[in-house]
């Protein structure tokens, strides 16, 4: 294990923060540190070893072949094509799961259901360089923004005073002084100033043109500009939750400061009860609510979790993946009764784990790399899933899958479900095998249906 963990990035961020009142600085009128944070949280965990890069970048071969395509995205699927508007605008997430012939998001395909496509435009994100959802009328695609942020930043003005440069290496070396690695931030922080110029002008002349009354979004800390410019227009921004929300997750917790977040949405809808207790949030709580996570209620509908195999699921992340499938390669060759199933997260490349075709194959070891059997089949089917702190892994509990989480970096996220016994908590393969051969508490885990986690 690293010597660092995420609980010491956590709160030397939240040290620093407090001590220079880092979240009310400005730099040109943003709101910098709020506007980074998350990122920053990133780099050093990255930076002290704790996590790998989390997603694949596109490669430059992809990107060429795709050239022709990304202009005509920003051209023909503009968000600013023809004279309209409308009431609402969703930003979805640009991940899609395939459910039947269709690519949908699962956070907001249950909400748009509700709505009148009359009234709805539906904006995304690429997804690693591709589109899914070709020949909706009433989707636009967000490559002319790709492409506004090449051509304009260079022309894109930020000018830090003296005062902004001392602040910065004041961070930078408190940063060396509690992780003991060294990070140049200036350079970042030119560049987010930049980007959120280009980002808060596209966004206020997409606002002004469509007039929108509501915005519904998905990862609300990597939309600052998108919630300036709404707020800006007096647009009601509400994001829907796409995963775990704890007091480490920089993008929702603010410990220590009781003033406004400019980024931050006006409402959050939630999956359940448990998430409003998790954290305070920066917003009051009427506007805090919960919709539930109707696409997995649906699911659990489908499958029958009765007849399982002696089967163990993984489910990796890109932070920690080559750790973990370490691991899993370590449980198929010395649990041969098992079933060992990799599922890769959709935004990790499988060159990443070449290296793990050791020179004996195992049969009981597999690596899953397509969408073409979805992830809740595994659940009902595997007696164990295995992670360190998926949001699958909450799914996969609904299921009835016995689960242990690995001691890797991240697993401060998952404090509730270890205190709660819900969850069991290995540092070896010797703890593990010895959880396999005993009896892990299945009353424990079939209580974790009484929680509220998903309504």
């Amino acid at each position: 294990m690293n010597s660092i963990s995420i609980k010491q990035v956590c709160e030397t961020i939240w040290n620093i923060e407090k001590e220079e009142d880092l979240l009310n600085w400005e730099i040109e009128n943003v709101k910098i540190w709020q506007l980074l944070r998350f990122e920053i949280f990133m780099i050093l965990s990255q930076k002290v070893g704790l996590y790998e890069q989390a997603h694949s970048k596109t490669k430059l071969s992809r990107k060429i072949r795709l050239l022709p395509l990304f202009l005509m995205n920003s051209l023909y699927k503009s968000p600013f094509k023809d004279r309209y508007e409308k009431k609402i605008l969703v930003f979805d997430h640009p991940r899609k799961v395939k459910d039947g012939e269709k690519y949908l998001d699962i956070y907001t395909d249950d909400l748009l259901k509700e709505m009148d496509d009359e009234q709805v435009n539906v904006i995304e994100s690429d997804y690693l360089g591709s589109h899914y959802n070709k020949h909706e009328k009433n989707r636009r695609y967000l490559d002319s923004l790709k492409l506004s942020i090449k051509v304009k930043r260079p022309f894109t003005k930020c000018k830090l005073n003296d005062s902004d440069v001392l602040l910065i290496e004041k961070v930078e070396r408190n940063i060396e002084k509690y992780l003991k690695v060294k990070v140049k931030l200036k350079d970042f922080i030119i560049a987010g100033v930049k980007k959120y110029k280009i980002e808060y002008n596209y966004y206020n002349k997409l606002f002004k043109k469509r007039k929108p009354q509501k915005i519904y979004l998905v990862v609300s800390y990597r939309k600052g500009a998108l919630i300036a410019a709404a707020k800006a227009d007096n647009i009601e921004t509400v994001e829907i939750q796409h995963g775990v929300i704890n007091k480490y997750h920089l993008g929702y917790n603010f410990p220590f400061f009781s003033g406004y977040i400019e980024y931050f949405p006006n409402k959050l809808l939630l999956f359940g009860e448990y998430w409003k207790k998790t954290i305070s949030f920066p917003i009051h709580k009427n506007n805090i609510q919960v919709r539930g996570f109707p696409y997995l209620n649906n699911k659990i509908k489908n499958y029958n979790s009765n007849n399982k195999k002696k089967q163990i699921l993984f489910i990796s992340q890109g932070t920690i993946g080559r750790e973990l499938i370490e691991f899993a390669y370590k449980v198929a060759s010395e649990c041969k009764e098992y079933n060992v199933l990799f599922k890769l997260h959709p935004g990790e490349d499988e060159a990443k784990y070449k290296f793990i075709n050791h020179n004996i194959a195992l049969k009981n070891f597999n690596v899953i790399i397509n969408e073409k059997k979805e992830l809740y089949s595994y659940f009902s089917e595997s007696e164990y899933q295995v992670g360190v702190y998926s949001t699958a892994l909450y799914e996969g509990l609904v299921f009835d899958c016995k689960t242990i989480l690995i001691n890797l970096p991240g697993i401060e996220y998952m404090e509730d479900l270890i205190s709660n016994k819900f969850v069991h908590k290995v540092s070896n393969i010797e703890e593990f095998k010895s959880l396999l051969s005993g009896n892990s508490n299945k009353e424990v885990y079939s209580d974790f249906k009484n929680q509220i986690f998903f309504t």
